[in-house]
């Protein structure tokens, strides 16, 4: 069985009990006869993305998925251009976002996108950057 994850208003995400992660995904947009595909880990960032660029954009819902998730992507659209959006997890040791967005371009030859973050809070990725534009302005 494939998972569903729940979003709740205080930004908590939960998964089924017992369902698969790995490997899941989710598509904003459609892949058929796409030449380019953006990847992020969530589905704020994602849609945002979607939004901006009118791209297709793959929902992995974490960065320890986003190597599983991109490894299919390449098994079953060897020709598509793979860009990963990738979170810049900067006030968590070892920058998980960042780590795993790296490693899944190099499994897979994709490009990568980091957002160019704020100084002045606590941004994280292209989902966080684009909030803050609109609150300070700067669309």
């Amino acid at each position: 069985m494939m998972n569903v994850q729940r979003i709740f208003p205080d930004g908590t995400k939960l998964f089924l009990k017992g369902a698969r992660v790995k490997g899941a995904y989710s598509v904003i947009g459609s892949l058929n006869g796409a030449d380019r595909v953006l990847v992020a880990e969530g589905w704020a960032t994602a849609a945002t993305l979607f939004e901006l660029h009118g791209l297709p954009v793959v929902v992995a819902f974490n960065a320890g998925n986003l190597m599983s998730v991109c490894q299919t992507l390449r098994s079953r659209f060897a020709d598509i251009t793979v860009v990963i959006a990738g979170d810049d997890d900067r006030q968590t040791i070892g920058n998980p976002g960042r780590k795993k967005a790296i490693e899944a371009a190099k499994a897979i030859g994709a490009t990568l996108a980091f957002p160019d973050l704020c100084k002045c809070c606590t941004c994280t990725d292209h989902n966080d950057r684009a909030i803050c534009d609109r609150r300070c302005g700067r669309e």
